[in-house]
């Protein structure tokens, strides 16, 4: 590469070619969603994007922007704990430890179960 095409390199860069300007229908930006400061919102937003027009989404869930843990097993929530501890971290507990099924949602398989075949193969 000769040294004036890096130089050119260098002054066409952040900056979007006319070609792809020409190419690209529509092109938007959105300085506020930028995923270093505003990871979530960004995330929402596309959330929202996937949806009808007509549907009507939050934005915000019901945690938000926060940090979020699951502790599958009792070392994983161990190691949460200690590491919370060891930054003087306040937490909200969400739900029980464990996991249930609730009573209206069906435990059996709706698949048959395999029968032995008659010639015994």
């Amino acid at each position: 590469m000769k040294i004036n095409e890096i130089i050119l390199e260098a002054k066409e860069r952040g900056k979007i070619r006319k070609a792809t300007k020409n190419s690209l229908s529509n092109l938007h930006s959105y300085p506020y969603l930028d995923n270093n400061v505003h990871p979530y919102v960004a995330y929402r937003f596309g959330v929202a994007l996937a949806r009808s027009p007509r549907d009507v989404t939050a934005k915000q869930g019901p945690i938000g922007s926060q940090f979020t843990t699951i502790g599958y097993s009792d070392v994983d929530q161990e190691i949460i704990d200690h590491t919370r501890k060891e930054f003087g971290l306040p937490v909200r507990k969400l739900s029980t430890k464990g996991s249930f099924e609730l009573d209206g949602v069906n435990k059996s398989s709706p698949v048959a179960t395999a029968k032995r075949n008659k010639y015994g193969v």
